[in-house]
């Protein structure tokens, strides 16, 4: 598990670093985020650009999940699905 998690923060990293960002954002769930804050402290300051908000990841779920539910009982999926070009 350690060895995937130093992977996506490597590459988080190289991400930013092609956009020209100086910091990047890494959300997980919350235990993958406590192995992400391990490695960053033992393994400084390799990883001081990046940022790991704790418990992000199910906010963001919960958030797009209600908004499906949204959509879902809106009827916009049908429309969309039975529309035609005239």
């Amino acid at each position: 598990r350690k060895y995937v998690v130093r992977e996506t923060l490597k590459r988080s990293q190289e991400v930013s670093n092609q956009c020209g960002a100086n910091y990047c954002i890494v959300s997980y769930d919350l235990e993958i985020s406590k192995i992400a804050k391990e490695i960053q402290c033992t393994e400084q300051p390799e990883f001081e650009n990046v940022f790991i908000p704790f418990g992000q990841f199910h906010t963001e779920s919960n958030i797009f999940s209600s908004l499906g539910k949204l959509i879902e009982g809106s009827s916009r999926p049908y429309i969309l699905s039975e529309a035609k070009d005239s």
